[in-house]
């Protein structure tokens, strides 16, 4: 059987999710699957970590060893775990953390990650940012120490010039129509949601019926639903 690893030291918010349904996916084309994560961070009880522990290929890393509890891997200890598992694919649940981990394939090759990688991309907010030419001096002049974890020099240059990766996928649809040879990941959720919010927790739902009494209340009005945390990286205050 062949071997995957999935890669998420976090697990806060969406990153089980995204743990849970890639390893389905990955169950069903007949991959064993490694899950490496900061055990100290894992939940005592989660709704779809839980639901992998009774499967019998699905194996645990834990990451709390590594520099940074895993965040901060370096390529080394990487690889070790690569090579050790023998793993054949290996994604990357949040690939912009781990930059600098990509980086260093670039001036030496026995740094190469081992089989095919594939990166989740979340965050590549420095997209979005205008640098008027005072901002964009002083971003050049700081790059000589923060190359290595900056994303708009591995997005914009490195990862394509370099082929630091298989396959980078996004899920912000404007940014892949702007980057070549990046993918969009649509919500990976969704063809689970029906099914698994139900099971989870029918408490969940509720939130349909005060969207259509709102609705009702402001017919013919134009409505808004913004839906997430209002965290200023979104957008909300401009909006």
């Amino acid at each position: 059987m062949k071997n995957a690893l999935l890669y998420s030291p976090g697990l806060a918010g969406h990153r089980q999710v995204y743990i849970f349904v890639l390893s389905d996916i990955l169950r069903k084309l007949d991959y064993s699957v490694y899950i490496a994560v900061n055990f100290e961070e894992k939940p005592k009880s989660s709704y779809y970590l839980d639901k992998l522990e009774t499967d019998t290929n699905v194996f645990w890393i834990d990451t709390c060893h590594l520099d940074g509890n895993g965040v901060s891997v370096m390529s080394q200890d990487f690889k070790n775990i690569q090579k050790s598992n023998n793993i054949e694919v290996t994604v990357f649940v949040e690939a912009d953390n781990h930059i600098a981990l990509f980086n260093s394939q670039i001036f030496n090759r026995s740094n190469k990650l081992l089989g095919k990688n594939i990166g989740i991309f979340l965050r590549p907010f420095y997209f979005y940012k205008k640098f008027n030419l005072f901002k964009e001096r002083w971003y050049m002049q700081k790059l000589r120490s923060t190359w290595k974890t900056d994303s708009r020099i591995f997005h914009e240059i490195s990862r394509q010039l370099f082929g630091l990766l298989d396959t980078s996928l996004c899920i912000d649809e404007y940014f892949t129509e702007n980057h070549k040879n990046t993918i969009w990941l649509p919500d990976m959720f969704q063809q689970y949601a029906d099914k698994l919010v139900f099971e989870e927790n029918i408490e969940q739902r509720k939130w349909n019926e005060k969207l259509t009494h709102f609705k009702k209340s402001n017919n013919g009005r134009l409505n808004l639903l913004y839906f997430g945390a209002p965290q200023p990286r979104r957008g909300y205050s401009e909006l």
